[in-house]
């Protein structure tokens, strides 16, 4: 993970080490209980604040492929009622 030095008093912002084009989450721990998300083309703006807890859930689930794309199955597209057949 790529880090953005910052003063002491400032929670250290993760990225991840693929993140090359600024379009990435940047991730601190915001205190023991509480993990900060934000994006990073906003740096000054909303951070999502998760607990602890739901973030480690969450790590685990990536890492069991929960989230894998190429595994979910295709879904239908929906008929919007104002296109044509």
């Amino acid at each position: 993970m790529k880090s953005q030095g910052q003063g002491s008093d400032e929670p250290l912002w993760r990225t991840a080490s693929r993140c090359n084009n600024g379009n990435c989450v940047a991730v601190a721990t915001l205190s023991a209980d509480v993990i900060g998300m934000r994006d990073t083309k906003d740096a000054e703006g909303h951070i999502l604040e998760i607990r602890r807890e739901q973030w480690e859930q969450f790590l685990q689930e990536v890492k069991a492929g929960l989230f894998d794309t190429h595994l979910l199955p295709h879904l239908p597209q929906k008929h919007h009622p104002d296109q044509m057949d």
